[in-house]
Formats: structure tokens, C-alpha cells, sequence
């Protein structure tokens, strides 16, 4: 089977979702020829001049073909020239959208017209290309939502994904929760698929030093650093868990973002022993995990939080913000904390709770292994595949 994968992924930097779409269509190639098409908008000639002139740093090309271990994916390129800014200053979005769909036809015609399956992850643009190239090509169509693809739609777009959504053969979400959510943006759900995000259960695995270190706590977070994913708590967080905890405490912020600066200067303020890592290579990740003896997911918004499951495969437990599939993610209604009032201190104790009394490493790590199991959801979104008549049967399965 032949299958064309649609990305929207930022290849320099780490996250969640370049993490779990790679690793999907990874595992996806060991049983089919895949291929992956990445949108990505860069800044052409002129206006990369114009933006050194003005001090600001200009949107770069990829390279046209990047490799992530064995899996090749061609970058779409899409310039964004004076005349793109001219469409966007004049709100001409459904123009632009043309023309970047135009660009996917006339640059891979050839390739997307062998193809037997074409699965966008990420709901818009990626989503909607899909549905067009599939109207273009008469093929079968799937979208994978990861999060912030539902949670912060536009209202613009709205309408152009919820006629994708209704038309794929299936669309796949990594929590529940967020098929919720895309309920109440009116999207029907008769097509829809739960399919959790699993763990390298290899890679992360729980540490013997980390087990066996007697002195001192170590309170870690791993994110974007950005109001979504909470990263504007971590100060208050940080300062309220060092006046609770009876242990010395350092903390680790593993990540990037608009809000990096901001931040070491405030915990600087507040002298906090605070290590900032800036993004780290997946390979890595879990050595510098090892240390912790807690994980803060402090979230607005997530569609399920794989750094949970990655923690949790650790033994390391997790204190999560009640919210999004972070719930789902996180099995033990307890290391909840509710947003609103006083949230910083709720999420300082119960931090404070889980270093000092927490479930045994054992049964954080069997709970990821019962529930998140990439081969189950391999095996789901393989037999859609055929059920959509890549190996013949036809017509849409409602979960």
C-alpha cells in the first residue's frame, strides 16, 4: 500500500507533535511505502532582504528533502513573497490557500497520483489539502488531530475543516476529550476514531539512579514555552514549591519558546535554582528525565500530553492541570489539579504530595504499557485503510 503523508510540522523544533506524527508514520513503514510531503512557509529573496533591513528574523526554506532516520520528507516550500503579503494584507486568506494547494499539485502530481491512501496529520491546513488533493485524485482520505488543530481553530477556518472533517474516511484523535471538543464545533463524529499516542517503551525506561538518589528533589517541565502550554505558572509554581518542600529542590525547564527570556529573568528575580535546557533531541530526552522527581504539566489546552506517558514509562508521576486530554493521559484523578483560583498553589502542593508519597515507579509504568500501545493504534488506522478500499470494502466506519 502507498501511502502520502501530509505534514505541518516545524522540523527545527522539538515537540510533541513532531514527535508523534513521526513516529506514527514511522511504525506505518514498516508494513507500507510511505511518503511525506511537510508544508512549510518560508520567506523569498526579497522579502528576507527587506526583513534583515527592518531587523527581523526572516521565515527559512528546509531543505527540499530532510531526512529523519530512514524516513525521507519533501518540504513544500511555500514563499511567502510580496504578493502573499499583499493577499494577506487585504484578507484575501481563501486566495492564498488556492494557491498553496496549487503548489502541492504542480510540484507532486506525479507522486500523489500513485498513491493508495493520503493521511494528513494536523487538522488545517494539512486536513483540508487532503480533502482537495482527494477531490483532485480520487483518493481516499484521513486526518489525525493532535490538539491545538481543534482547540484553537479559527473561526475563518472553521468552516473549510468541518466540510474535511465530514468528507475524510476517517478522522483520528488522540484523546477523547478532543473528539469532544470538535463536537461542540459542530463536527457530526460519525467518522471518528480514538487513537492514543504510545511511548518508546525502550528508550524510556525507569532509572536505578534516579530510584535510588536519597538527597534533594527535582521538579521538571518539558514544553513550549508559551501561555498554552502553561509556562507562564512555572515562577509562581517553582517559589510555592520551594517554601513547601522540606527537601532542597531544583528545577529544570526543558524547552523553547516566546517566553523564554521572561522567564529566566523572573526566576532570577525570585532566586530559583532553575536550569533552562532549551530543546532537547528526543534521544536525550529521557537521560535528562531521569533526574526528575516530578513532572508539571500546568496546561491551558493539550490534546493528550505525551510527555505524561513518557514520564509515566519513567515511573516519574505527574502533576497535571484538569484539562484536555491531560486527564486521559494522566489515569490517576488525584494528580489533578483544577484551573482557576489559586492554581499556582494547588500545583506547588500537589508537586509537593507526589516527591514525597507517590505511587510506586512500577505502577505508573504498567499504566502506560495497558493503555497506550502503539501497535494497537498501527493496527486501527491499518484496517480503516482497507475498510476505505485500499484493500477493498468501501464506506466510512463510525466509532
Amino acid at each position: 500500500m502507498k501511502i502520502l503523508f501530509l505534514t505541518n510540522l516545524r522540523l527545527d523544533k522539538p515537540g510533541g507533535l513532531l514527535k508523534a506524527s513521526l513516529e506514527r508514520i514511522s511504525r506505518h513503514q514498516q508494513y507500507n511505502d510511505c511518503y511525506v510531503i511537510n508544508n512549510n512557509y518560508c520567506d523569498s529573496g526579497s522579502i528576507r532582504c527587506l526583513k534583515r533591513i527592518l531587523g527581523r528574523q526572516p521565515a527559512d526554506c528546509y531543505e527540499e528533502e530532510y531526512f529523519a532516520g530512514s524516513l525521507k520528507i519533501r518540504n513544500i516550500n511555500f514563499q511567502k513573497t510580496p504578493k502573499f503579503f499583499a493577499k494577506n494584507l487585504l484578507r484575501m486568506d481563501h486566495s492564498i490557500l488556492e494557491d498553496l494547494i496549487d503548489t502541492y499539485i504542480k510540484k507532486y502530481r506525479g507522486l500523489i497520483a500513485g498513491m493508495d491512501i493520503i493521511h494528513a496529520h494536523f487538522g488545517f491546513p494539512s486536513g483540508y489539502i487532503a480533502y482537495r488533493l482527494s477531490r483532485e485524485f480520487k483518493i481516499p482520505y484521513f486526518i489525525t488531530f493532535h490538539g491545538s488543530d481543534i482547540n484553537y481553530i479559527s473561526a475563518k477556518n472553521l468552516p473549510l475543516l468541518l466540510e474535511a472533517m465530514e468528507q475524510a474516511e476517517n478522522c483520528f484523535f488522540v484523546s477523547r476529550q478532543l473528539c469532544r471538543t470538535a463536537r461542540e464545533l459542530a463536527y457530526s463524529g460519525s467518522n471518528a476514531a480514538i487513537t492514543y499516542n504510545g511511548v518508546d517503551l525502550d528508550l524510556f525506561q525507569i532509572p536505578q539512579a534516579r530510584k535510588d538518589r536519597k538527597e534533594g528533589k527535582v521538579v521538571g517541565f518539558v514544553g513550549s514555552l508559551i501561555k498554552t502550554k502553561g509556562a507562564d505558572f512555572l515562577p509562581e509554581i517553582f517559589a510555592k514549591i520551594s517554601d513547601l518542600s522540606r527537601a532542597k529542590v531544583d528545577f529544570v525547564i526543558v524547552g523553547d519558546g516566546e517566553l523564554r527570556t521572561a522567564l529566566e529573568h523572573e526566576c532570577e528575580l525570585r532566586k530559583l535554582a532553575v536550569r533552562f535546557t532549551g530543546y532537547v533531541a528526543s534521544e536525550d530526552l529521557a537521560d535528562l528525565m531521569g533526574s526528575f522527581d516530578v513532572l508539571l504539566v500546568p496546561s491551558r489546552n493539550e490534546g493528550l500530553g505525551l510527555v505524561i506517558l513518557e514520564a509515566y514509562a519513567m515511573g516519574i508521576p505527574v502533576a497535571g492541570a484538569n484539562v484536555g486530554g491531560i486527564p486521559e493521559a494522566i489515569g490517576f484523578p488525584d494528580n489533578l489539579v483544577d484551573p482557576g483560583a489559586d492554581f499556582e498553589a494547588k500545583m506547588a502542593q500537589k508537586a509537593v504530595e507526589l516527591m514525597e508519597q507517590a505511587e510506586a515507579p512500577e505502577v505508573y509504568r504498567r499504566y502506560v504499557e495497558e493503555n497506550f500501545d502503539w501497535d494497537r493504534t498501527i493496527e486501527t488506522e491499518l484496517s480503516k485503510y482497507v475498510a476505505a478500499g485500499a484493500g477493498g470494502g468501501g464506506g466510512r466506519s463510525g466509532y
